[in-house]
């Protein structure tokens, strides 16, 4: 379909790739991790006939690190020590994005393990398309090593203090990790009216890590972002751990050194379902790795007690042995989504039968009857299966895809759910634009039938209805002579679906917090590749037909608005910023039919209004809150009396559209600011930008209305480009919108009230330190991406 672009790298290691959420995929190469960023707005001066590029490639060097991140460790001795963590170059092994909620301004956040069997978090410190703000934030390998004891010093040990010592560190290597899908727990405990929080709506984040000691952890990952700085607080808590049972011999000294480090026993090949629906307190996923002696599914169960999270497991634990001297290849959780929630593991067993590798469906019904498997040969001699990712077609059904390292041109696709594959199924499109790759190379190079593709991994987009290759080209039967700068990695964009065709989205799949940046890139993948034309006077009902539905039927399925929280009749500032999260999702479908006429359909960026339909519910919503929060301090006063402000000029407007100039009465709301810069009045007289008396003119907060008056304050929406205030201009120091007004102001004090603002004897206003929980917390916390797009912002 298209070609995303051309690394200039090898990734060395087979599951390569990760999509985030946002739209963003990582690959793994080597001493580096490169972002492919998707271009959402379109060029100020475009090209007839040339579209704008899809991505922004960044390097983002990973296998550097100071010495307070991995200090320098002393030889261990040869039964705990580590060839990785000793002379590794520090690799990138693997990467994952997180769920969405964790990063700057609610954005996912990258995991990354390198070969020295060290797991850190990157996230980006200013804008995302900069590689110099993707820094490393989080070493997860400091929790285990405070989690897990150990002595403090190896001097004067006896030989068996000496292991219990080395063991320390052998506990603190991480194997392989997954990140568990957001978990939504209801509102059951009382909290700190100090805090403000908004994980109601973004869930929390769990990371599952294996060690180099057989034991599977449960971490809990949190970033707190400091309202004035606006860095971030990491968090990193182990919740629980536990041991994996290995019933293999420890290896011999006297074995060859291959053997020794080939068959040392792991944990690997971590994957969870999604979370199930609330019953007796707690929510349950399924949780599946391998070990040498099979595949393990153990369902982890996640509950709540105030502020603590705790996590169990249930009863019926399943294992799937595997032959001696076979491999556990690729896993991956399929979920039916119908209401006696099955779910499906699919992995592939390693050189297991006579035909090569095996893929496996294991059924899990969930409620402790036995699992059903099926199994199947995939006829890859010599061969391994290198990823594992699903598609969706035009009409419904959904496909599991299995690429070899070594593409054999063989057909590695099966129907879900894995029981019958007797069906004909045609070769993939992804197969066949890699046999055209491998044809232009061989023309090229003129290797003729001597060429060969190699695919390293394949994964999904967030919605399902493109799949991303990792191919590089390589000479068959002959020597290869390459250097590092010559190597190179193609990206590709594939759809599983005819073209002119729109995939049908099950309603599940924007409850997985798929974001509008992620619902954009697919609609500019779209005209891209050709599947609808860009100016088409159909495009936009060409989309409709493929996400309006989707939208209009995912609430029931949403967290947020239903099976996630229980209902909220609370006055706590933390259960009024849910309440308003389920509002702000609620508005989903509006803001789509905003991100219909945006960046996608528009031959040139410019920026958007307000939408006067969104603003009029918004303030709506954050008038009816209780009168408490706007008694708190003199910014939610203000707030207010914009609000109230605002709403009487649009009800202006509707009045003047239904009823003769004569009829309409003058506005009661009276709002006034002052001008920063020559201390004239500010009068609201557009939701969109507000002038002084002298003719100074400034945007206004999309969210507050307020006069954004300096530089440095205010943030955009990434997509729509609307402006709103930043939270530590609004919330960081109440004082700063404090301004002295001459006695005599006319200007409204809508909802103050005695002992939140005085004034002095000179006539001017002083303001009070504030209480904690006021109207603008709640408002920043619940409304944390943009209220007419759904984009995020930028600084």
């Amino acid at each position: 379909m298209a070609q995303l672009a051309v690394l200039n790298a090898a990734p060395g290691t087979t599951r390569c790739l990760s999509w985030s959420n946002d739209g963003e995929l990582a690959v793994t190469a080597g001493e580096n991790v490169q972002l492919l960023i998707p271009n959402l707005r379109s060029s100020n001066q475009p090209v007839p006939g040339v579209h704008d590029p899809l991505w922004q490639n960044l390097v983002i060097r990973t296998n550097q690190f100071r010495e307070s991140e991995v200090p320098i460790q002393e030889p261990l001795s040869f039964q705990n020590w580590s060839i990785g963590e000793e002379i590794s170059d520090c690799h990138a092994l693997r990467t994952e994005w997180s769920p969405l909620g964790l990063g700057q301004y609610r954005r996912s956040v990258l995991a990354v393990l390198t070969s020295n069997q060290v797991l850190s978090i990157w996230a980006s410190t200013g804008s995302r398309n900069n590689a110099s703000n993707w820094k490393r934030m989080v070493v997860v390998n400091h929790a285990l090593k405070n989690y897990f004891p150990r002595s403090p010093s190896r001097e004067s040990f006896s030989s068996h203090e000496r292991i219990k010592f080395e063991l320390a560190f052998k506990r603190q290597r991480i194997r392989s990790f997954t990140w568990c899908k957001p978990a939504y727990l209801p509102l059951t405990r009382t909290y700190d009216p100090s805090t403000i929080s908004n994980d109601t709506s973004w869930g929390e984040n769990l990371l599952v890590l294996s060690n180099e000691n057989l034991e599977v952890i449960v971490a809990r990952v949190q970033a707190i972002h400091d309202i004035k700085s606006g860095e971030p607080t990491w968090i990193t808590t182990i919740l629980h751990h536990f041991s994996v049972a290995s019933n293999i011999e420890s290896t011999q000294k006297n074995l060859l050194f291959e053997d020794y480090t080939q068959n040392r026993p792991y944990v690997t090949n971590l994957t969870i379902s999604d979370w199930s629906a609330p019953k007796q307190g707690f929510i349950e996923a399924s949780l599946a790795f391998s070990s040498v002696e099979g595949v393990h599914i153990k369902k982890l169960r996640l509950s709540r007690n105030d502020s603590e999270l705790h996590v169990g497991f249930g009863p019926h634990d399943i294992h799937y042995p595997v032959q001696e001297f076979g491999g556990v290849g690729p896993m991956a959780w399929w979920q039916s989504r119908s209401e006696d929630e099955i779910r499906y593991l699919v992995f592939c067993l390693r050189e297991t039968s006579p035909n090569g590798d095996q893929v496996v469906s294991l059924c899990d019904t969930g409620d402790g009857d036995a699992p059903v498997f099926s199994r199947y040969d995939l006829h890859t001699m010599w061969n391994i299966v290198s990823g594992i990712a699903f598609s969706k077609s035009s009409d419904g059904r959904s496909y599991v895809h299995l690429p070899t390292l070594l593409d054999s041109g063989q057909c590695t696709k099966f129907p879900m759910p894995l029981l019958n594959t007797d069906n004909e199924i045609g070769t993939p499109e992804w197969q066949k634009t890699i046999a055209e790759m491998r044809t232009f190379y061989a023309e090229k190079t003129d290797l003729g039938e001597n060429s060969c593709a190699k695919v390293w991994d394949m994964v999904s987009s967030p919605l399902g209805d493109f799949q991303a290759t990792a191919v590089s080209l390589h000479p068959a039967k002959v020597l290869e002579y390459t250097i590092h700068a010559q190597e190179e990695t193609m990206i590709n964009l594939h759809k599983d679906f005819p073209s002119g065709e729109i995939p049908t989205y099950s309603p599940e799949m924007y409850s997985g917090r798929i974001s509008s940046e992620c619902i954009l890139f697919t609609i500019k993948a779209w005209w891209t590749g050709g599947i609808v034309t860009k100016h088409d006077k159909t495009f936009k009902a060409t989309i409709e037909k493929g996400l309006r539905e989707t939208i209009e039927n995912s609430q029931p399925c949403d967290p947020i608005l239903g099976r996630g929280l229980s209902s909220i009749t609370s006055d706590q500032p933390h259960h009024l910023v849910a309440a308003l999260s389920r509002f702000s999702h609620q508005l989903c479908l509006k803001q789509f039919d905003n991100l219909l006429s945006t960046q996608a359909v528009k031959k040139k960026w410019i920026r958007t209004t307000i939408d006067k339909a969104i603003a009029k519910l918004v303030i709506r919503e954050v008038l009816d809150l209780p009168s408490i929060l706007s008694q708190m301090s003199v910014n939610s006063t203000r707030i207010v009396a914009s609000y109230a402000a605002a709403q009487a000029k649009l009800q202006a407007e509707q009045d003047k559209e239904d009823s003769e100039p004569s009829t309409m009465q003058p506005s009661v709301h009276e709002f006034s600011e002052l001008c920063d810069i020559c201390n004239y009045r500010i009068v609201f007289e557009d939701l969109d930008w507000s002038k002084c008396a002298r003719g100074h003119k400034f945007a206004r907060c999309a969210l507050t209305f307020l006069s954004i008056q300096a530089p440095g304050i205010s943030k955009n929406c990434s997509i729509c480009g609307l402006q709103y205030l930043a939270e530590s201009f609004v919330i960081g120091d109440d004082s700063q919108l404090i301004t002295e007004e001459p006695a005599g102001n006319n200007a409204s004090n809508t909802g103050r009230e005695d002992g939140e603002a005085s004034k002095d004897t000179g006539g001017n206003m002083t303001d009070i330190p504030r209480k904690q929980g006021t109207l603008a917390e709640v408002i920043f916390a619940a409304f944390d991406a943009c209220v007419y797009c759904g984009g995020k912002f930028v600084r």
